[in-house]
């Protein structure tokens, strides 16, 4: 409880709100899995799923099995530099979208995406947003509260810490 303390600190958000697991990759799934399991239960006419084609590949395999649920599963083009393309998001994004997923910092590029402009546009249709922030928490800090971002994964080895631990933070 003391550690669910620190890390809502860090982020601005209740302490409830921080969930413990294995790392990003559990987080990833979870969080995506989870939405896409309450909209088969709600009966949901959300059935766009969206993430970046470069994402890690925890969050890709995630959406191909979602596929298999009914769900169709759309990748967000990235330029040249690696950076998410908000226009075509923009474009395609809609009523029908239930999540979209786009890491904050690339694993391998090191690219940082604009996760508040994807933010926005995900809040203009009631998209859930998710993003994996695993490479992202190396003198950046992020206040959720401010954000507004739905969900975010993050991995205790990334930041000095043990392997085997992370959190979904919502």
């Amino acid at each position: 409880e003391e550690s669910r303390e620190e890390i809502s600190q860090i982020f601005n958000v209740n302490p409830e709100s921080v969930i413990f697991t294995s790392g990003a990759t559990e987080s990833n799934n979870l969080a995506l899995k989870g939405l896409v399991y309450k909209a088969i239960e709600n009966n949901s006419k959300r059935t766009k799923i969206f993430c970046s084609s470069i994402e890690h590949k925890c969050v890709l395999e995630t959406c191909d099995f979602c596929k298999s649920l009914g769900f169709e599963h759309k990748l967000i083009p990235v330029d040249k530099s690696g950076c998410v393309d908000v226009e075509w998001l923009k474009d395609n994004i809609d009523e029908n979208t239930l999540f979209v997923s786009v890491m904050t910092v690339n694993n391998e590029t090191g690219t940082r995406s604009n996760i508040e402009e994807i933010n926005k546009i995900c809040k203009k249709f009631n998209v859930f947003f998710h993003s994996d922030m695993a490479q992202a928490l190396h003198g950046e800090k992020f206040d959720l509260t401010k954000l507004q971002i739905d969900a975010i994964s993050i991995s205790g080895h990334k930041i000095y810490g043990p392997k085997g631990v992370g959190a979904l933070i919502l």
